[in-house]
């Protein structure tokens, strides 16, 4: 007779564990069997047998409590997947507010069309129509952009933008950026990481890396390193649309040279009191940020008339 009691009550030891008991009575031995042969037939016939019901009360052991984690593995994924769709519902709601709430404190914001945000369960597309920028300088008119990425702390993100426009009052004709690529995370709600990009404009191209912090009712604090790649491309641009004359041409070729390391000219760029600087050079003038400031920027169906 096999049995498999030797589970629940080892010999050594005095933990008990429930569980069913089996007895089986094996097939009859031979009979006129020599004494060594019927023991060894006996204890070889026994061990296997009792070996085979001591898998059996493992695995009945094993299987309730394999049931169990299956339904507490379906009852995580399911909080899991609750959570992670409030998540993303209410990130978009929020991104939503911010967008349409964004405001510069000395320049006019206009938009046409509203935000639009989809892909659910996957990364989130946060698709946006036209956007005008204005203020006494000049104006900037982005034409759509796409954000694209997971709603969760330190995901990387991607912006991408169609043409740029940058008109100043000062010059006959715009500044184009054809394109714009940024790959990005966030920290916080206000602390921008750019690990890689590409802006072209002709022939011309930059990769910025850094950081871009936005503060509330100031210009941003901006600290990049910016990759150009064929920078006379750029130089000779600015000519061609009086931008600049030839004698500043000469005199920004020399400066942006002197940055130039294996054929590629890295320009630190930063911002003090609102200003941006291209190295040595003061290229532009930032508006100020008011995100704590509701003030929803007017949806257009058509651009906001150019400033006398």
């Amino acid at each position: 007779m096999a049995l498999n009691t030797g589970y629940f009550h080892p010999r050594k030891g005095w933990l008990k564990r429930p569980g069913k008991v089996m007895f089986e009575f094996l097939p009859a031995m031979e009979p006129d069997l020599k004494r060594e042969e019927f023991m060894r037939k006996l204890e070889s016939a026994l061990e296997e047998k009792s070996i085979e019901l001591l898998q059996d009360a493992r695995y009945a052991e094993k299987e309730p409590n394999k049931l169990l984690r299956i339904v507490f593995g379906i009852i995580f994924l399911g909080i899991l997947a609750a959570g992670y769709s409030f998540l993303w519902f209410k990130t978009a709601d929020f991104i939503k507010q911010q967008f349409n709430a964004l405001h510069f404190s000395n320049a006019e914001r206009a938009i046409t069309g509203n935000l639009y945000i989809k892909g659910f369960p996957g990364p989130m597309q946060i698709v946006g129509g036209d956007e005008f920028i204005e203020s006494r300088e000049g104006r900037i008119k982005i034409d759509g952009f796409l954000i694209e990425g997971f709603p969760l702390p330190f995901a990387p993100l991607r912006l991408e933008t169609r043409k740029i426009t940058v008109s100043h009052f000062r010059y006959p004709e715009p500044f184009i950026i054809d394109s714009a690529v940024l790959d990005f995370s966030i920290t916080g709600l206000n602390t921008i990481h750019i690990s890689d990009g590409l802006i072209t404009s002709g022939e011309f191209s930059a990769t910025p890396e850094g950081t871009v912090i936005i503060p509330q009712n100031a210009p941003p604090d901006i600290t990049l390193n910016v990759a150009l790649q064929n920078h006379p491309a750029l130089v000779q641009t600015l000519i061609e649309k009086n931008m600049v004359d030839q004698r500043s041409a000469l005199f920004i070729s020399a400066g942006l040279s002197a940055f130039m390391r294996d054929g590629v000219v890295n320009v630190p760029v930063t911002v003090k009191e609102g200003t941006v600087y291209a190295g040595p050079f003061a290229i532009a003038k930032l508006p100020g940020i008011s995100p704590d400031r509701f003030l929803p920027a007017p949806v257009t169906d058509t651009p906001p008339a150019p400033s006398p």
